[in-house]
């Protein structure tokens, strides 16, 4: 047990709705005072408290950080699973440089603690660690708690799948991230009680980093099936949330499954009120959607059961990145009648805001209507004319800048089309290839985005070098 005097504090502040900053000074100045070296369960106490408190550097003073930091980088002794895994917990009240120092202090002590670690422990571990940063010693860490769910014989709860799922949401998809998952599907699976809405949609958000690997996508049916099973309605928010954690997964049957559940899913969604799509979470849905193609009935079924909520959605509140978001997702899924009602429900918006877009949303809606015939993609490319123009104008000076438009033959101009460069004559028509550079029969020669030449044929693939006249 902790010392009376600590495990007072602690309990005040629990009785507490907002815990006072002062609990935690409190429990630092006595150590501090004291001039000991804390103890392991101490420390795990301590970290504890503090990120119950959510921020460190707002709820104590320097010194008692710096106390506090040191503590845990010097400690000695023997770790047990209930010290560790509190202080990894504590991780997640920590920011930037000292976060980073303790996690590398803390991260051997994974492997070297004897006797199993419990599900509430191993997902307390993986919370703290939800705001490291990528790479080492984040990637140590995943590896080595992947190890410790592998030892663990308990059953996990819906909440301890979706809290330990929280530790690769700032990973990058590497062998180590996928290490976890595969440790933590079988728990998913094994998971009887229904999971709550948040839960899943937590879960699932966990995963936006993720990509088609085998590791990600077995992970993804067996959220599906939790997905399902949720006997709780799924508002706005976590039907983003579900959505935008896909936004890296390319078209896959693992993945029409997700869709295919979420549309009755968002039927159910009222499409005024407050439970249901504000802004960014009709844009994390939809660009939840990044993957796919017009020929996934899946995808396209969701952006119909989404017409009615962007249509009801608040006036005035859109911002130029869920916009991007929008129409990130729209682009590629055709001209079919759920694009059109999403187009003719952002166009208004869109009018509003035109002139703060960027080059690569302009871009999105472009490529959008390109897919569309009639009055919504008239209307909406009346609203971005002026600014594509200008960012033509912006794309011709570049050009200028890199060289395209030099020692053409005359009467040729280089021109973009969706940043690619091509040139044009009024009498000889366009091309791809630069006018006055002799290529061989099949090769074309082309820019990549610094503005450098290279050639590309359909059979011998791209090369720096100027291909000779029986280059093969």
């Amino acid at each position: 047990p902790p010392p009376p005097w600590l495990a007072e504090a602690v309990a005040a502040a629990r009785k507490r709705r907002e815990p006072r900053s002062d609990d935690a000074r409190e429990m630092l100045a006595r150590w501090e005072a004291a001039g000991k070296r804390m103890s392991i369960q101490d420390l795990g106490w301590a970290m504890q408290a503090v990120a119950r408190l959510e921020v460190a550097d707002s709820v104590l003073p320097k010194a008692s950080q710096r106390f506090l930091l040191e503590q845990v980088v010097v400690a000695n002794g023997r770790w047990t699973p209930v010290a560790l895994s509190r202080c990894f917990f504590g991780l997640r009240s920590w920011r930037g440089a000292d976060l980073d120092r303790l996690l590398e202090a803390l991260s051997p002590n994974v492997d070297l603690v004897s006797g199993p670690f419990t599900p509430i422990q191993i997902s307390m571990m993986l919370t703290g660690i939800s705001r490291c940063k990528a790479g080492e010693p984040l990637h140590g860490v995943l590896s080595a708690i992947a190890r410790r769910i592998d030892e663990c014989t308990d059953s996990f709860t819906g909440q301890e799948i979706s809290h330990s799922l929280s530790g690769i949401r700032r990973s990058d998809d590497c062998e180590h991230s996928r290490r976890l998952l595969a440790a933590l599907v079988p728990k998913i699976e094994a998971c009887e009680k229904p999971f709550l809405a948040n839960q899943v949609s937590g879960a699932f958000y966990a995963l936006r980093r993720m990509s088609d690997s085998p590791e990600s996508l077995r992970a993804m049916t067996a959220l599906t099936a939790k997905l399902v099973g949720c006997q709780q309605p799924l508002n706005g928010q976590a039907l983003g949330n579900v959505l935008y954690g896909l936004h890296n997964f390319s078209d896959s049957p693992e993945l029409r499954g997700v869709f295919a559940a979420l549309v009755p899913r968002i039927a159910e969604v009222p499409s005024e009120g407050g439970s249901s799509f504000k802004p960014h979470e009709l844009g994390m849905a939809m660009m939840g959607l990044n993957g796919c193609a017009q020929d996934c009935a899946e995808a396209v079924a969701i952006v119909s059961a989404l017409v009615p909520h962007a249509q009801h959605g608040e006036a005035g509140s859109y911002l130029p990145n869920h916009m991007h978001m929008v129409f990130s997702g729209l682009r590629r899924l055709g001209g079919g009648d759920g694009t059109r009602g999403i187009v003719a429900a952002m166009t208004p918006h869109v009018g509003r805001i035109a002139g703060d877009l960027p080059r690569s949303t302009l871009g999105l809606m472009r490529d959008t209507c390109r897919h569309l015939e009639g009055a919504e993609a008239k209307a909406l490319m009346d609203e971005i004319k002026v600014p594509l123009r200008k960012m033509e104008m912006q794309n011709m000076l570049g050009l200028k800048r890199r060289g395209h438009d030099e020692d053409l033959p005359e009467g040729w101009t280089a021109h973009l089309h969706e940043d690619r460069v091509f040139y044009h004559h009024p009498e000889h028509g366009s091309r791809w290839s630069r006018p006055g550079v002799d290529l061989p029969d099949g090769w074309m020669a082309h820019f990549d985005e610094l503005g450098r030449p290279y050639y590309h044929h359909p059979e011998y693939g791209s090369r720096w070098e100027l291909p000779a006249p029986d280059a093969a």
